[in-house]
């Protein structure tokens, strides 16, 4: 949270976003970490049920980002 306070002003580098990602998640199993996200499976935050999920975003396909 310090290195997102101290340095959101500056641009978003590929390295910073990968180095808060690894900050943020980096004892996370079961995820790619600190890369660009692969594969033909959306990314979407959600809430609620698991049966009855709420998407709140979905981001562009994999193929579309870096």
């Amino acid at each position: 949270m310090v290195a997102v306070r101290n340095g959101f002003r500056e641009p978003l580098s590929r390295e910073t976003l990968f180095s808060w990602h690894r900050m943020l998640l980096g004892g996370t199993t079961g995820l790619r970490v600190g890369g660009w996200r692969e594969g033909g499976d959306p990314m979407q935050v959600a809430s609620g049920r698991i049966d009855r999920p709420t998407v709140h975003f979905e981001a562009p396909p994999s193929d579309a980002v870096p």
